[in-house]
């Protein structure tokens, strides 16, 4: 008994996810579903450099810093046998990790079309040419930083699907009324671009339509302050709402009051947020960036932002028009129907690494 106790533990592969912080945001909610996965030649642990979500001060930046050699440390402790590495800031830890321990494989998990700085761009080169396979949110994202990482056609590629839940089982929705309300969950960060969203929403007043709203979810990442401005010089206050962060079962709750999800980016990966709304039955109002843009279809399941006069003639369509906002809502719920999860895709890909380690 003894003898085979130990023939499994040999055999068990471990893998550990290495993130950043615990911050609100698609990389960190989808790795949350995998939290405690294992089976029988593989478990996986999650592991967060950091307990600071927002290093804007020289403080919180030391802080950042300190925890994040002490749970690097750690994870040379424990010599995992494979580490998957997502966001920048992971990359330097993993850079220190493969020099004390070459054996150690990596995974690089790209989760943008870009990279966002310099930093980034440097860190995310070096680990991608140590790394043993590439993963990406979309085939977007895997496409754009293979070519601006320059990596090469030798290297094992996969994209992992980041629906975090199944969506409802359910036949199409029932016929709704649309009303002239309007959510956003998700980081308030310049690059969600909540400003144009707020020009938006504020030429549809113009237009008549005075009881707008537009509730604002998520955590301030240092746009928030820009926002307030535009909303006092705009004179639209009573139209506009902010709330902290909220699990995504609260969130579930408030969206069946709402009609539209506005999220205008500059650049997105897979766009989770998007997803969760289409999910939810929400018609997304979106820019066609990243992954976005292969799966919103104008006028099918979404609206795609042309310009703000353009687009607030589409949606003032569909909130007069019970029919053409019953079939977009429709389609929307049904995009995500035959997707595999985040969790099954991750699994299957670990169990397949531990049979061909």
């Amino acid at each position: 008994m003894l003898f085979i106790i130990n023939k499994v533990l040999i055999n068990m592969n471990k893998f550990i996810h290495i993130i950043p912080a615990n911050a609100v945001g698609g990389v960190e909610s989808a790795a949350e579903t995998t939290r405690g996965m294992h089976a029988e030649n593989f478990n996986l642990e999650i592991i967060y450099l950091s307990s600071i979500k927002n290093n804007n001060s020289f403080f919180s930046k030391f802080i950042y810093l300190l925890e994040s050699f002490i749970n690097t440390a750690k994870i040379i402790k424990k010599k995992p046998n494979f580490i998957i590495v997502s966001l920048w800031k992971s990359c330097f830890s993993a850079y220190i990790i493969s020099l004390i321990n070459p054996k150690i494989k990596i995974i690089l998990f790209l989760h943008l079309p870009k990279s966002t700085h310099l930093l980034d761009l440097y860190f995310s080169k070096l680990i991608s040419k140590k790394a043993l396979e590439i993963w990406a949110d979309s085939n977007k994202t895997l496409l754009s930083r293979c070519k601006e990482l320059d990596i090469g056609r030798d290297v094992n590629k996969k994209i992992i699907s980041f629906l975090k839940h199944k969506p409802s089982t359910k036949k199409k929705a029932e016929s709704y009324q649309c009303n002239a309300r309007f959510i956003f969950w998700g980081r308030i960060h310049r690059q969600k671009r909540l400003d144009k969203a707020l020009n938006l929403i504020n030429n549809i007043i113009l237009k008549g339509i005075s009881e707008v709203e537009f509730l604002i979810i998520g955590p301030d990442c240092g746009e928030l302050m820009n926002l307030k401005n535009i909303i006092k010089n705009l004179g639209i206050k009573n139209n506009i709402s902010f709330k902290r962060e909220l699990p995504l079962k609260e969130i579930m709750k408030l969206s069946k009051s709402y009609s539209f999800f506005l999220q205008l980016s500059d650049f997105e990966g897979m766009g989770m947020s998007v997803m969760e709304s289409m999910q939810l039955g929400l018609i997304p109002i979106i820019t066609n960036v990243g992954e976005i843009s292969h799966y919103c279809k104008h006028k099918i399941n979404s609206i795609v932002y042309k310009n703000i006069y353009k687009t607030s003639n589409d949606i003032l369509s569909v909130i007069s028009n019970k029919n053409e906002f019953n079939f977009i809502k429709n389609n929307a719920l049904e995009t995500w129907e035959n997707t595999p999860t985040y969790r099954d895709d991750i699994y299957k890909n670990l169990e397949s690494m531990s049979i061909n380690k």
